[in-house]
């Protein structure tokens, strides 16, 4: 993984872990019903995104299955992690959906990422080399 993004990925998931450890984090929760579930799509993506990236512009040349499996595993499995996590912060629960929602994220990009591999003209929207392809 290319050290940038490696650093970028852990900042990001030190923040995620320090929102998770507050009581009452600093975000908006009654936005809309539901919101919190958006949010977590919406911050597990960008960590799947942050852990893709730094695979796609390391110097190793990753298979595509990797670059598939990697980073969603990574997210994911850290989503089970803050749950848990919360499990210890006063005034916070477990809550599957949570989970459930962290997963969603992470597949939702790795979807964006296997259409731009399967279908060239979505990959020039990616800034670093597919495999399989001379982009460039």
């Amino acid at each position: 993984m290319a050290w940038p993004y490696l650093l970028l990925t852990l900042l990001y998931s030190g923040l995620i872990a320090w929102m998770s450890g507050q009581s009452e984090p600093p975000v908006p929760s009654d936005v809309f019903p539901h919101w919190d579930k958006v949010m977590h799509v919406g911050a597990f993506g960008l960590m799947d995104l942050l852990v893709l990236l730094g695979m796609l512009r390391s110097k190793y040349h990753y298979s595509l299955r990797a670059l598939l499996i990697a980073p969603a595993l990574y997210t994911i499995l850290f989503g089970f992690g803050d749950e848990f996590h919360q499990a210890f912060t006063p005034g916070r629960k477990v809550d599957p959906w949570d989970i459930l929602a962290d997963a969603v994220g992470a597949i939702l990009m790795q979807t964006c990422f296997w259409l731009s591999v399967r279908y060239p003209a979505l990959g020039r929207w990616w800034p670093a080399r597919l495999p399989g392809a001379d982009r460039r």
